[in-house]
Formats: C-alpha cells, structure tokens, sequence
C-alpha cells in the first residue's frame, strides 16, 4: 500500500501527470534518488534546532550543530546543512521560546489503499500553546501556495486522526525567505484534491 507523505503529496496536488509521476517513483523508491530536496538531508540541521530549543535556547547547541555539519563526509550535504543552520540562527525564529514535545506518528487513508503520513519538523508548546512547525530548507523560496496547501493537508489529517489542532497552531517557515505561512481554514477545493489525487495514486502506483 503506497504511504505518502503529506509534504510530498502537497507537492503532487499542483503539478502536471509527469511530474506527479516522478514524485511518487521518489516516494516508493527513495533510496534511489538524489537526497537534497529531503528532510532526511537536513537531520543535522534539524536535531540542532531541535537542542537549541531542548536547552533553552543556549547557543552552544547551534555551535554543536555546524561541527557535526562540518563533519559530514558529503560536502555539499555539509554546506546545505550549515546554511540551513546560519538562516535559523540569524532568523527571529531563534527568538522563539518553545517547549519541546514527543510527536506521535500519524498515519490516515486519503483512499481505501492509500495513506497520508504526517510527521512535523518541531512539534511543540509556545506559551503553552501548541505549535506544529514544517521547515523550508531548501536554497529556493517555497511556493507560498504548496506551503499553504501543506498546512491544510497536515490539519486535514489531524482530524481524520482524531487528534485535530487550532489552526493557529500551523505553521510553515521559510529558512530561506524568511516567511512564515498561516492558514485559517482548510479550502473545500483541497479536500475535493486530497480524494480525488489518492484515487489517482492508487491507480497509478503498481504501475510504477
């Protein structure tokens, strides 16, 4: 059964059939294709941010997360992880007090043989408010559109989970731009797209 994940398929939602296409044969066979674009890519990046909000916002942890970027053995891995961190450090992202929480692993059908995996880059409290962060760290802007369109998907699936969060409490930030993107409710249109898209990826996936 095909499992996509929510980012990837936000992606599909507005791209031509060759191009949906392409996402899923990187979706089914990631170990074959060029890491770059993934989150995956940026664990370094990402368990920096992590720590540096784990301890209170203590620098060190940023510190800690260049040298074992530096440390990676591929070099254009090291170079996107540490500019990845920089853009957070310089960004009033690291301003933020957040408070750390353990992320559950959601998983939901879009289709009888299709399922949406959702997992945030930070999931946390601010001011005892919960916040569920996706991170653009890519060297290119994101689409404003598919970062919206995530965010719409991601509360989607949270209520088809049962386990539904504010709206308020989404949000996608753009290393690169500096954005933040909000939503304040989920479009009917993309509803319609999330069915009508797991249809066609049920269809097309053991053809891959």
């Amino acid at each position: 059964m095909p499992r996509i994940s929510v980012r990837a398929f936000a992606e599909m939602l507005r791209l031509p059939a060759y191009e949906q296409l392409r996402i899923l044969y990187e979706q089914k066979y990631p170990q074959q294709q060029p890491q770059s674009f993934k989150i995956p890519y940026y664990q370094p990046a990402l368990r920096g941010m992590r720590a540096y909000y784990g301890s209170g916002n203590n620098v060190a942890e940023l510190t800690a997360a260049r040298a074992a970027a530096r440390a990676l053995a591929l070099a254009s891995r090291a170079r996107h992880n540490l500019r990845a961190i920089n853009a957070f450090a310089g960004s009033r992202q690291a301003r933020r007090t957040l408070s750390i929480q353990p992320q559950p692993n959601v998983v939901v059908q879009a289709a009888p043989n299709v399922e949406l995996r959702l997992q945030f880059d930070i999931y946390a409290l601010e001011s005892d408010n919960p916040k569920r962060l996706f991170y653009n760290f890519r060297n290119v802007p994101i689409d404003p559109s598919i970062a919206k369109t995530t965010l719409e998907i991601a509360h989607w699936v949270l209520e088809q989970n049962g386990t539904p969060a504010p709206y308020s409490a989404l949000e996608y930030i753009d290393l690169e731009s500096g954005d933040a993107y909000r939503i304040n409710r989920t479009a009917a249109r993309t509803t319609r797209l999330i069915s009508a898209n797991a249809r066609i990826i049920s269809t097309l996936w053991p053809t891959i």
